[in-house]
């Protein structure tokens, strides 16, 4: 057969075959991204979406995000995101022309990645709780992109630098989705490691006023409490916040816990055994020591408005103190919490509608509170006592890390809170409050790209089959909620994406607070070898 063709029949040719075989190969790696990992060696490359066209951008080189909601500390902006080596290189109008991929959201919002100042990790020693692997997951899923671990509830507790050398030895062992800071613990017998857990790199101290419930973390008496807020007032640098949990119960108080006819399985039992009186006194108490001692105290998880009240004149008084609600104390009320659902219970207790009111008055009118937290504390589904309801038994605490961007967002539509507002108290003020200001919290040149875009006026059924906790049980599951993560970005890096989960880049860092500075430094998480 004479195969000898004209030059144009050749080019044509060529041309139709190049284009039978790319066409569909690019198809593939578009939905298998992956597999150039193995093809070429390399990370794949991360897909940035425009409208009507895909581009694509090696993980680590520049690109933008354009969105006509971008959140910034100047109002809410049509504008691009310039992000370079993991941090935001500039923030641009949203028609400039620049040569790099750019991924089009649209109308979706984005915003600073929300920081959660409270989480139970439970590791090490209660890794089959949580962990830092799938509690990291889990944040990043809910938009979160920094946490601070709690010192209890791991074994040990971390109360002294080898017990933190311990839990730095899990992280470096993890699949970090998103940065972790570290909170030391203020407790008897162990006060003297106070500093050298400071030098060590932890961001703050917690102390409990009241049993912990955890054998290796005894709370404070007030002798203690002044003991610990002197010895934390007079460490090098920037004042320390010291974390309270602010109940604190009383041989006087034995009328006030009679449940009467209440039975094992109604909540108003469990929040009768709680009143709201340990609270306020136990924020008097605190806040008349941290006066005396010239310490900044941190009241965690305010559940009583009328504690809020006594911040709040304080506050007027020149008090160095901030405080933090919860999003389950500003989305539920006690009234609402079916018979034997433990999963509802928790520490201070969830209290009736009126009080939830309250704390969001103090949240958005007198601002005596200052952020919001998860206080994500899980447990194994059969240390809940869902099985017989019993609220005596059940483990105090409510799994909402991966919620509370959507539960927040949901409880504040009644006051009309708008975006800045709530990145504030999601991401912001807790920047400020735990010295990551000069890296993390807003969308600011210079800052680390820590970004989620998510999208507000979308509705969604909490489903455990979308749960990243390590146990699926929640308060959360079944509830409607608005808003939905789409993406999450930690470090210039997509690590949650809605549909396809977590994406397995692992950029998360654990951070260390530098000695005798306010800022937190990052410290590449280099992972123990695994032998094989």
């Amino acid at each position: 057969m004479d195969w000898n063709l004209s030059p144009i029949v050749k080019y044509t040719i060529t041309v139709v075959a190049f284009g039978l075989v790319m066409v569909p190969s690019a198809f593939f790696f578009r939905m298998n991204p992956s597999k150039l990992t193995n093809l070429m060696g390399r990370q794949a490359p991360m897909y940035a979406v425009g409208e009507g066209q895909c581009r694509v951008h090696e993980v680590g080189e520049p690109y933008a995000i354009k969105s006509r909601r971008v959140v910034t500390p100047a109002g809410l902006r049509n504008a691009l995101i310039v992000i370079e080596n993991g941090r935001i290189k500039d923030i641009l109008r949203a028609d400039t022309e620049i040569e790099l991929p750019v991924q089009d959201v649209g109308n979706l919002v984005v915003m600073a990645g929300l920081i959660d100042p409270h989480v139970h990790v439970n590791e090490p020693g209660r890794t089959e709780w949580e962990g830092f692997e799938s509690a990291t997951a889990a944040a990043a899923a809910g938009g979160t992109t920094t946490l601070f671990d709690m010192p209890l509830n791991c074994v040990p507790s971390t109360v002294s630098v080898t017990a933190m050398e311990q839990k730095i030895s899990a992280i470096r062992k993890a699949n970090l989705n998103c940065d972790v800071g570290l909170i030391g613990g203020a407790v008897p017998g162990f006060l003297d490691q106070i500093a050298p857990l400071a030098k060590a790199g932890v961001f703050a101290f917690k102390s409990f006023m009241i049993d912990s419930q955890s054998a290796d973390f005894p709370h404070v008496n007030s002798a203690d409490l002044v003991e610990a807020m002197s010895l934390i007032s007079k460490l090098e640098g920037a004042p320390y916040v010291y974390i309270l949990h602010a109940e604190k119960d009383s041989e006087g108080d034995e009328a006030l816990l009679e449940t009467g006819e209440h039975s094992n399985q109604d909540h108003a039992g469990h929040l009768k055994s709680r009143p709201e009186v340990w609270e306020t006194r136990a924020v008097d108490e605190a806040i008349r020591a941290a006066d005396q001692t010239g310490c900044h105290i941190h009241i965690a998880h305010v559940g009583s408005s009328k504690a809020a009240e006594i911040i709040r004149t304080a506050k007027i008084d020149g008090a160095d103190v901030t405080a933090e609600a919860c999003t389950h104390n500003l989305l539920f009320q006690s009234e609402e919490i079916p018979k034997g659902n433990t999963l509802f219970k928790c520490a201070p207790p969830i209290r009736s509608e009126d009080n939830r009111l309250g704390l969001w008055k103090a949240l958005l009118n007198d601002r005596s509170l200052d952020i919001i937290a998860s206080d994500h504390s899980p447990s194994p589904p059969e240390l809940k006592h869902m099985q017989d309801g019993d609220f005596t038994k059940a483990w105090g605490g409510i799994a909402g890390l991966q919620y509370r961007l959507q539960g927040t967002w949901t409880a504040s539509q009644p006051f009309a809170v708008d975006f800045m507002r709530l990145s504030e108290l999601l991401s912001g003020k807790v920047a400020d409050i735990f010295g990551l200001s000069a890296s993390k919290g807003r969308i600011v040149k210079g800052l680390d790209a820590d970004l989620v875009i998510w999208d507000p006026e979308e509705e969604q059924v909490i489903q455990e089959s979308e749960c990243l906790h390590r146990h699926k049980a929640s308060a959360y599951t079944g509830q409607k909620l608005m808003g939905r993560v789409k993406k999450t970005i930690v470090h210039g890096e997509v690590v949650y994406e809605d549909g396809r989960g977590i994406l397995g880049a692992s950029p998360g860092k654990l951070l260390l607070r530098s000695a005798g500075t306010r800022d937190g430094h990052p410290q590449e998480v280099v992972r123990d070898q695994v032998c094989t």
